[in-house]
């Protein structure tokens, strides 16, 4: 697949990278900053700037849509705020689904988030993807809309495979061991701990790589997260479409 990676030198895009940039595809990335470590041409560029936005897609077969709408300058909940959410969430999906669809691309791949709730650990039921969305954040209002963009879109081309990952703390392999031994110094210490929902850096590239291979023509809202026990989320619409489920891994914890 000829593919254009959108957003590829942020925290998802470093955890991917092998599967995107394998054999299989002709991988070419957009964003303002560099890919370090990439191979593949490298379109240093704004979601925003329909000239460029326009002469990436040109040709590709497929567009992966990450970029996650937060400021690089800044950290933590600072990083969060409306402009940079909406400019990358809305207005630049808007722009590369709208040119997408004009060049004729078949795979669209726009990566969400559970942040679409609030306090998604506080819930009675195990959450499925028909739960309507309820964040009013900057960064989950905008995130909801691009779902509905990519809904809008897909219904008006039948032929498109259209997909919406909702990820759930995806990690690298250190984020992952620094995070599981946090949770259990709190649990060896009788503190109350959150369940363990993290996604596996091989959890996440399995998903990946799964999506890739999708094409099944339609809008598919699929939510992924690390829940191997499926408590808190369903993962029906993952094992479905993708024939993907959250891995067990041994850890150093």
């Amino acid at each position: 697949m000829k593919l254009l990676v959108v957003g590829g030198a942020g925290h998802v895009g470093k955890i991917i990278r092998p599967v995107l940039e394998s054999n299989e595809h002709e991988c070419t990335h957009y964003d303002l900053r560099p890919i370090e470590g990439s191979t593949c041409r490298t379109i240093l560029a704004n979601v925003n700037d329909d000239a460029q936005v326009n002469e990436a897609v040109a040709g590709m077969d497929g567009v992966l849509y990450m970029p996650m709408g937060v400021d690089p300058n800044l950290t933590g909940c600072a990083a969060i705020n409306t402009d940079p959410s909406f400019d990358v969430n809305v207005k630049g999906l808007y722009r590369f689904l709208t040119q997408a669809v004009k060049a004729g691309v078949g795979w669209f791949c726009y990566v969400s988030t559970l942040s679409v709730y609030q306090r998604i650990y506080d819930r009675d039921t195990i959450l499925t993807e028909q739960e309507e969305p309820d964040a009013t954040s900057p960064y989950g209002m905008s995130k909801r809309m691009g779902e509905a963009m990519c809904e809008m879109y897909s219904h008006g081309n039948p032929q498109l495979t259209m997909l919406a990952l909702r990820l759930c703390h995806p990690m690298n392999e250190e984020g992952w061991e620094q995070a599981l031994k946090r949770h259990a110094d709190k649990a060896n210490a009788g503190e109350n701990c959150r369940p363990w929902i993290g996604t596996h850096p091989d959890s996440c590239r399995q998903l990946f790589a799964a999506a890739l291979h999708c094409d099944k023509p339609g809008y598919h809202l699929i939510q992924a997260t690390g829940d191997t026990q499926g408590t808190h989320f369903d993962h029906t619409n993952a094992k479905r479409i993708l024939n993907w489920e959250p891995g067990q891994y041994v850890t150093t914890a």
